[in-house]
C-alpha cells in the first residue's frame, strides 16, 4: 500500500463507524 491509500482506508473506517452510531 502507498501513504495515500492507507490514509484513504483509515478515513472509510472513520465514515462507516460514524454511519453506524447514527
Amino acid at each position: 500500500w502507498s501513504e495515500i491509500e492507507a490514509m484513504n482506508v483509515e478515513d472509510v473506517e472513520d465514515e462507516y463507524k460514524r454511519r453506524l452510531e447514527n
